[in-house]
């Protein structure tokens, strides 16, 4: 059932953008994005309590009811406003097989990290699941650089622009999952937390980009990605270090102002790796580039709640507490290196701020 529900997350988020972003001239997208960072932000604020109000009142089943409501609603006001001029244009067959195959490949790495542990690194089905793994990815590399329809056209990451901002989306994504995930973890088994308090406690993390998405979305459309998405790395990485050996020991209320702060820094690379990367392709090639450039988001987010699961493993109590500092530093690691990527590989200065290069598939 969560396969099907990752096909559905699949087919819409790179749908979304697809459609919205050439209803804006280039210059003005990095605001669109703003906006459209802003709306994520809130609806990432009122997700958490929403979700531990149902759980606390009803069950847990009533968050997939919740959402399913949703989903519906969505349905019904996209027939109504969406059109396909996008999806016409456009009739190439769709890879089926190397869709299968990376989707092996990504799924057999995240069984590994998360249940090699408990089966033993050694033990057969751990053996068997890396094999089959590491027989995918090559099979994958080849039919994707062989096949007249490649699910990910090599042509789009030889752009440096996409390429760079491909890995800051990743290393972003690895970072804020990892903590995002690991944090529930935290204030239950650590600080007793219930549902409902966690739900409460989680609400620093989203506060912050509501407020200022949008205004640095305009400053990238004046001075293009590359500044504010160091300064959010670093950032990020500063308040995460700060955290994992000081600020979490201080209490609830520290954590919470040092998690605003980190919110600061984790909206200035998270939401402008999407416009650093796709602001160098064509058109007609955006669906294309933006089903590429999800798939590191989405590859990012789901090995960063694995890495949380592979480095605390089944520990409860002081044990967790005392590895979770791990957790911090691994967010840190890769916000930094995100924000240092993009530093000093992505084009600055007049290549920067130039209108897009149109690349070609």
């Amino acid at each position: 059932a969560r396969c099907f529900q990752g096909l559905g997350v699949g087919l819409l988020s790179p749908s979304s953008l697809s459609l919205a972003l050439p209803e804006f001239p280039v210059a003005r997208r990095a605001y669109a994005l703003g906006v459209w960072g802003t709306i994520g932000a809130l609806a990432g604020l009122v997700s958490s309590p929403i979700g531990a109000v149902l759980v606390d009142l009803w069950t847990w089943r009533s968050v997939f009811f919740f959402n399913s409501g949703l989903a519906v609603v969505m349905f019904a006001i996209g027939v109504v406003v969406l059109d396909d001029e996008v999806a016409k244009s456009d009739r190439r067959p769709i890879d089926v097989v190397g869709a299968v195959l990376a989707t092996v490949t990504i799924a057999g790495l995240a069984m590994v990290l998360v249940q090699g542990g408990q089966w033993g690194w050694t033990s057969s089905i751990t053996l068997v699941v890396g094999a089959v793994m590491l027989g995918a990815a090559p099979a994958f590399w080849w039919r994707n650089s062989h096949h007249p329809s490649p699910v990910i056209e090599a042509a789009i990451f030889a752009d440096r622009r996409f390429a760079i901002a491909s890995v800051a989306s990743i290393c972003c994504q690895l970072g804020f999952f990892s903590v995002y995930f690991g944090m529930p973890l935290y204030m239950e088994e650590v600080w007793g937390w219930s549902a409902l308090q966690v739900g409460l406690g989680l609400l620093p993390f989203n506060a912050v980009p509501i407020l200022t998405a949008m205004p640095a979305g305009s400053i990238v459309d004046r001075h293009g990605p590359r500044g504010m998405m160091a300064f959010g790395g670093v950032l990020t990485a500063v308040c995460y270090v700060a955290l994992g050996l000081w600020i979490v020991d201080l209490g609830y209320t520290w954590v919470a102002v040092t998690l605003v702060v980190s919110g600061l820094g984790s909206m200035a690379i998270g939401n402008h790796t999407t416009i650093a990367a796709l602001r160098g392709v064509d058109d007609t090639k955006l669906g294309a580039a933006n089903a590429g450039y999800f798939m590191t988001r989405r590859l990012g987010s789901a090995l960063g709640s694995v890495a949380t699961a592979a480095i605390v493993g089944n520990r409860t109590g002081a044990d967790f507490a005392d590895v979770f500092v791990w957790v911090w530093m691994f967010g840190a690691g890769v916000y930094l290196i995100g924000g240092l990527a993009v530093w000093f590989w992505y084009p600055s200065g007049r290549h920067e701020t130039e209108p897009a290069t149109r690349v070609a598939a």
